[in-house]
């Protein structure tokens, strides 16, 4: 279980106050899962609520585990609970992903590729146009160092729209203890011609529950 905060350094900035089940494992089938409060500024003055609580699973294919990969099939979905106006940090509408991924052991590299179908709230001002449909793809390093967790993921959405894309790279370093306590510090950044933010930066503390 993992608490935590974001401040986003954006255009409308926000403080997101999060929470996160992760991973929750039954042989090969993980289930994670995240959800946020956020405390967000614009130009209209302060707006707060709950975000969209968000699903993650994946199920590992049987390959023999002398093999040095794992395949995977991902799957993502949001549950549309949120408030429009909490737009772009919470949707109040509904996005499923589906793809796989593939990682290597030790796992110091990972790759994956999905397809995200994003559905805009009803009665609200968003459009397709605002949240397109988009092709998924990343790429993860990782590097564990004495008791340190290294990490870098680049993203990249590839949207229905022509010409339109957006990009993310995330860098973080998780301190684990033997007592399963750790501490993770994670820096984002956006590029492209559809970003929605600028930089943001999470402190997070997890446990382990059993």
């Amino acid at each position: 279980m993992g608490l935590g905060v974001t401040h986003v350094d954006a255009p409308d900035p926000a403080n997101l106050y999060v929470v996160d089940l992760t991973p929750i494992r039954r042989g090969p089938v993980e289930f994670a899962l995240h959800w946020s409060y956020i405390f967000m500024r614009d130009a209209s003055g302060h707006r707060f609520g709950a975000g969209d609580p968000k699903l993650f699973g994946r199920v590992r294919i049987p390959f023999q585990r002398r093999w040095p990969f794992d395949i995977y099939i991902d799957a993502a979905a949001r549950l549309s609970t949120a408030s429009a106006s909490l737009f772009p940090y919470a949707l109040g509408g509904q996005d499923i992903e589906l793809g796989g991924s593939l990682a290597l052991r030790p796992i110091v590299l990972a790759l994956g590729a999905g397809r995200v179908m994003t559905y805009p709230p009803s009665g609200t001002d968003l459009t397709t146009a605002d949240v397109p449909r988009a092709n998924h793809f990343w790429i993860l390093f990782t590097q564990p160092i004495r008791s340190l967790l290294l990490s870098l993921r680049v993203d990249t959405l590839l949207f229905e729209i022509k010409d339109d894309w957006r990009g993310s790279g995330r860098a973080s370093v998780v301190r684990r203890s033997d007592r399963g306590f750790s501490v993770a510090l994670e820096w984002m950044s956006e590029f492209g011609p559809n970003r929605i933010l600028d930089n943001a930066v999470t402190l997070r503390f997890a446990m382990r529950i059993r």
